[in-house]
């Protein structure tokens, strides 16, 4: 189980969680990872001023973070984008594969 905490007014922000995790990730050019030899992610990825997109206890972190990865560049292009909605739809396509 995984708890993520957040708060924010007109000043400040803050993300509070377990946040990391060990995903099935290879980095082009470097099949070492960083981290005791693994790759990690965060389970907490802050997409930009308003957004962040978290996951927990996902058996599939690689694909929990394409899905995320996909979000931030499409709401770079279209800020106004909803990313729940978005996460949502993306979520439900890897489901039905």
């Amino acid at each position: 189980m995984t708890l993520i905490v957040g708060y924010a007014n007109e000043e400040t922000g803050f993300l509070v969680g377990e946040t990391l995790l060990t995903p099935l990730l290879e980095v082009k050019g470097n099949p070492v990872g960083p981290v005791n030899g693994e790759f990690h992610g965060l389970k907490i990825q802050i997409v930009d001023d308003n957004n962040a997109i978290a996951f927990a206890s996902s058996n599939a972190a690689d694909v929990a973070l394409s899905l995320i990865a996909e979000t931030a560049q499409e709401l770079q292009k279209s800020p106004q984008l909803d990313v729940v909605a978005k996460m949502a739809e993306r979520y439900a396509r890897t489901r039905d594969c």
